[in-house]
C-alpha cells in the first residue's frame, strides 16, 4: 500500500505549497479517526495515509488554506514556521508521488 502507480498522473508540487492543491475527483475516501484509506481506481491501488500526509490531504481536501495548515503543524509538533513549512513540502511531495492531485504539470512515470 502507498507505493507510486506507474500508470498514475505524477505531479510538479514545486508551486503547490503557495496554495494547496486540488484532489482528483475520483478517488475514494474512507476516513479513519487520523487516518485515510484512498482508492485510486485509475491504478487500482490503495493508500494507506497517516500522521502529516493525513492532515495534508485532510486540508486538501476540505479547503483549508496553506496558512491554516501551516500553523496546524506548528501546534501539533511545536516547530517554527520554516520547519513547518519544510515539512508541509515534503508531504506534498509525497502526495504528489502518488497522484492524489489534480490541475498541476504532469511528469512523465
Amino acid at each position: 500500500m502507498g507505493s507510486p502507480c506507474t500508470n498514475c498522473p505524477r505531479s510538479d508540487v514545486s508551486e503547490a505549497v503557495r496554495s494547496l492543491p486540488k484532489l482528483r475527483t475520483e478517488l475514494h475516501i474512507a476516513e479513519f479517526d487520523l487516518e485515510y484509506v484512498v482508492w485510486d481506481p485509475t491504478c487500482e491501488t490503495v493508500h494507506l495515509l497517516r500522521g502529516l500526509h493525513a492532515i495534508t490531504f485532510d486540508a486538501c481536501r476540505t479547503g483549508a488554506t496553506n496558512a491554516d495548515l501551516i500553523g496546524e503543524i506548528v501546534e501539533s509538533t511545536h516547530v517554527d514556521d520554516a520547519h513547518a513549512l519544510v515539512a508541509l513540502d515534503a508531504a506534498l511531495e509525497h502526495l504528489a508521488g502518488l497522484a492524489m492531485f489534480s490541475g498541476l504539470t504532469e511528469r512523465p512515470p
